[in-house]
């Protein structure tokens, strides 16, 4: 087996923003996923919200993605299928609201990313920058604690990833813990705080 994350030591504080770079093959996603409780570490102790990762059982872990956590992909993730609306309320099939609440929360996620008017849009009829916009409703529309950005502008226009990052600035200010993985120095500075990674370890 050949270690991707080697010796990581690291603390996130509620309300961080945080940007993590390095070269390609350095571990930025398989830290995102780990953190996000998408990929399980084979050894060592990860606390989130006080639950140890590394001890919490598939149904501990499902329900903490549902309540904590929202991802945000650079490859959108949207289901074709299924419209904006649709796409955005996703998440609620596996949380405790009730349907009304679920629509309530789902329309004001959307309405904050700007896509009110598309709606009963399907992914093929947006933009790039719509579908992201879409992603990150998906993200939020459950008010998690942490949103976790795996390249969230790598697909994007120069100005379009500004507007996105905008985005991300917003929830920040309202108190979201965010962290993001990229490889755009100008996309990292607009975290507070940097993580750069080398051959699975933190360098800096």
């Amino acid at each position: 087996m050949i270690p991707v994350l080697k010796g990581i030591d690291l603390t996130v504080k509620k309300g961080d923003f945080v940007s993590v770079t390095g070269p390609s093959g350095s571990g930025k996603s398989s830290l995102l996923h780990i953190l996000g409780c998408l990929d399980r570490p084979s050894s060592g102790t990860y606390l989130l919200d006080g639950l140890d990762i590394f001890e919490a059982s598939d149904d501990e872990l499902s329900r903490l993605r549902a309540s904590h956590i929202g991802f945000v992909f650079q490859t959108f993730n949207l289901i074709p299928s299924l419209t904006v609306f649709e796409n955005v309320g996703l998440p609620f099939l596996y949380s405790d609201a009730d349907a009304r609440s679920a629509e309530q929360q789902t329309a004001a996620a959307i309405e904050q990313v700007g896509l009110k008017h598309r709606s009963n849009h399907k992914p093929s009829e947006l933009s790039g920058g719509e579908m992201q916009r879409a992603a990150i409703a998906r993200a939020v529309a459950v008010n998690p604690k942490i949103i976790l950005a795996d390249e969230p502008t790598g697909n994007l226009d120069f100005h379009t990833g500004r507007e996105i990052l905008s985005l991300f600035q917003n929830f920040h200010d309202k108190g979201a813990t965010i962290m993001m993985v990229t490889h755009d120095r100008e996309v990292a500075s607009h975290a507070a705080s940097h993580i750069v990674l080398k051959d699975g370890e933190i360098v800096s």
